[in-house]
Formats: structure tokens, sequence, C-alpha cells
């Protein structure tokens, strides 16, 4: 055990165990009665990463009508659909609606001020999806406008391939358009899924948290995307955030202060909040640059007891004097057959992601190939606990 573990006995932990719970409780329908048609179709080699949360406007051939209604209407309808956590996208009013958003520009580029006036904006049209539809033969079943959202429940497209599930809009029909838009925002929220599906690998062998280690951690932060999702733009944005982000970035140091808290001091001193036995996790690893293989866990149990009861603070900390055994949530973290500790590198992920995109947060969080040790690959030189020679 480091020397800074013992430093850091009796220190308060002001953060509460309590984390959110996803709900898919599904609400009423809203009053209307359109006819809202919803087929699906497949899209390869999309240059950004599907969202879910993203509902895009397609149409191939222009809709005069329709696009008026929308410009006119763009805020309104962003927020109808902001309402059931849907992200409602224009492409040809995606950079303005990007360019001004001091917030999201901040997040993705927390290491120096972007210019957004020396940025070229590429010229997006309403059929920028239909341009990687994979058969092409089965354009002429698409050509009247629609919503396209990604079916695909961990944006991982199968073969280079992505399904979005397709609703028509019948520009006819739109009579009033919150009351149109509002019938159909519920109706993509809550519609059944076409294609996609979560592969799921069978608990049955010593090697379970490490073979879905990677499908859990994304379909847990799947659950909070739309939290964050304002920010990191995930999804089409990303046609215009890689040209800026592709370059490397520049690593801040993570600081973990005497009263147990982390930031990231280079980017304004972010916050990265935690609650204590996620922390302790992500402490653990922090100890352990060579990385730990899943299947080894039950080894460290001692010293992740010893963290975790130091994060809780002294009272926590006393009972490591008279320890008999290991509390639950430690035996169950360290269960190589459990998932537990997808669990929990997932909220170490999605603590991260909080405050910085992934191109940045990655090199911060959990990660590690199937069979390989979990490490957080961050350099030595940028780690540091005020006080204590880690």
């Amino acid at each position: 055990m480091r020397k800074w573990l013992e430093k850091l006995l009796g220190l308060r932990q002001e953060e509460s165990e309590a984390m959110p719970v996803a709900t898919n409780k599904r609400e009423p329908a809203p009053p209307g009665d359109y006819k809202l048609e919803q087929t699906g179709i497949r899209l390869a080699n999309l240059p950004f990463a599907a969202n879910s949360n993203e509902v895009i406007f397609t149409s191939l051939a222009h809709d005069d009508k329709l696009e008026r209604i929308i410009c006119d209407n763009i805020q309104l309808i962003r927020e109808i659909f902001a309402r059931q956590s849907l992200r409602f996208v224009y492409p040809p009013l995606l950079w303005q609606e990007m360019k001004n958003d001091e917030r999201m520009w901040e997040y993705q580029v927390p290491f120096g001020k972007v210019s957004t006036d020396e940025i070229e904006p590429l010229a997006l049209q309403t059929d920028v999806m239909l341009h990687y539809m994979y058969d092409r033969s089965a354009l002429k079943h698409v050509v009247n406008p629609c919503l396209l959202r990604s079916a695909e429940s961990q944006a991982k497209p199968h073969n280079g391939i992505t399904v979005y599930n397709r609703w028509e809009i019948v520009t006819a029909e739109i009579d009033d358009v919150e009351r149109y838009f509002t019938f159909l925002a519920h109706a993509v929220r809550h519609a059944r899924s076409i294609g996609g599906a979560l592969y799921n690998v069978p608990k049955a062998n010593s090697d379970y948290a490490d073979t879905t280690f990677d499908q859990d951690t994304e379909r847990l932060i799947e659950e909070v995307r739309y939290k964050i999702d304002l920010l990191r733009r995930r999804g089409i944005s990303d046609i215009y955030l890689k040209s800026i982000t592709d370059t490397k970035p520049e690593l801040s140091t993570l600081m973990f202060t005497p009263d147990n808290r982390i930031f990231l001091t280079d980017y304004g001193n972010k916050e990265v909040v935690m609650t204590p036995l996620v922390k302790a996790l992500y402490l653990f690893f922090l100890n352990h640059p060579e990385g730990i293989m899943f299947k080894n866990m039950p080894d460290h149990r001692k010293q992740l007891t010893e963290i975790y009861y130091t994060l809780k603070g002294k009272r926590w900390a006393n009972r490591m004097k008279s320890l008999t055994g290991y509390p639950q949530c430690i035996i169950d973290i360290t269960d190589p057959t459990n998932n537990s500790i997808n669990e929990k590198c997932a909220r170490i992920k999605e603590a991260f992601l909080k405050v910085v995109p992934d191109y940045i947060a990655r090199h911060y969080y959990i990660t590690g190939g199937r069979g390989e040790p979990k490490r957080v690959i961050l350099p030595l030189n940028l780690i540091k606990i005020v006080g204590v020679n880690a």
C-alpha cells in the first residue's frame, strides 16, 4: 500500500452513494390521429458513431412547405423532442446551432479556445444520411421526408452496417405544429425496435466480467447518455467535430486533493465526481499502472477495502483494525463472475464523460481489451496526489 493511502485516513467524504435510476416507464400517448409509418433502412460506413438519442430529419427531395415549417419552428420542435430525451437534428441548421454553443465548445476542447469563425462549415443537406444507403436501389422507397433514429443499442455497427428506424412525415397532416410534433416525438421515443440487439454472454465462467467489459460499460453509459449528449454531440455532429478533435489532445494533470476530490487542473479545475466505492476502485487502478486482470481481483480485496474505508472517513477506517471479513460490496466488485466491476467501471467512464469528450476521457478511465489487464493509460507524471509522494 502506498504512503498516500495512509495519509488519507480519517478524511471526510461528502459524496452520496445514491445513483440516479433509469426508468423506462411509458407515458400515455398525446392526442392525435396521425398516420405514422415506421420502417427501417440500412446505412453503411457512416463517418460518425450512431447515437440513439439523436433524431435526424432526412429527405431525398425538397419539400419547401415542410422545411419552412421546421425552420420557422425549430426551437419549439427541439424542445418537444428534448422532453422525450431526444435531440432533433435538422442538418442544414446544424452548424449554426453548434457554432454559438459556448458550453459545448468548452467541453469539446477544454485545453484551448476554438475560433468557430475560422472553421469552414460543410454544406449539409437534408439528404446527407441517404448518401450512406447500403442498398442504393432502395432509395426509391425513401423519397418522402422522414425522421431517422439509430436502432443500434450500443452504436457499434455490424460489418459497417448501421440500422436506422424511419418514420415518414406527411406534410398535409400537420394541422398544428406543436400537436403534430409532440405526437411524432412520443412515437419515436416509445417505438418498437426493428433492428439491433444486445449481445448477451451467459454468466457461466470465471472470465464473465472480462468477457462483457466493453459491452456492459457501453450499455450502462447508454442509460445516462442524454444527460451529457448536448455537450458530447456524439453522432452526426462528429462530421464537424472530428476535423477539430482529431489532433493530439493536450492532456490535463489529474489531481487528487486532501479532501478526497478529483480535479482536471489544466481544464479550468473541472471536478470529476464519483461515489466512494466507484472512487475507491478508480484509485486502486491508479495505484496499479501496470494493470490488473479481472480474474485476479480477489487477490486485492484487502487493499481495495482499505481504500474504500479510507474514503468513507475515520469512523469507517477504524473498522480495518478489527476486520474479520470484507464488506459485500467489495466481495462483489472483486468477483470476476459478477457484473459489479463492469458497472463501477461504467460509472468511472460516465464521470469523466460528464466533463470531457471521449477522445480525451479515454486517457483517464479504465480500459483494456478482452483477456488483457485493465488499466488507466494516463502517464504517471500527470497523476498528482497533493502533499504525498505517490
